[in-house]
């Protein structure tokens, strides 16, 4: 089976940004979550992938477990710490280390 090779200089289309109405050149890229259709190249890099990275953030902080009731403690000796998983000094922190 043969495949024809894209052409490198594609020329500006039909096709219109639905973010900032600009002509589109090549092929666009999917504008979602920003809009719905095709979009630029500069919207694509300066609006809708940040809104992917963005979104992408908000379900990883999701899945980061509640506090519990009495706090987070230290994973060595058991203290009062601010983050899970963390330690309550350097000590502490050495000596998870070994």
């Amino acid at each position: 089976m043969m495949y024809q090779m894209l052409p490198t200089n594609l020329k500006t289309n039909n096709m219109q940004c639905v973010i900032c109405k600009f002509p589109i050149t090549g092929y666009g890229h999917n504008a979602d979550p920003v809009a719905e259709g095709k979009c630029c190249d500069i919207c694509n890099f300066g609006k809708v992938i940040p809104a992917r990275v963005k979104a992408m953030n908000a379900i990883i902080e999701d899945d980061e477990p509640e506090m519990p009731e009495g706090g987070w403690e230290c994973s060595e000796c058991g203290g009062p710490v601010d983050k899970m998983n963390d330690y309550c000094s350097q000590n502490c922190f050495n000596a998870g280390m070994r």
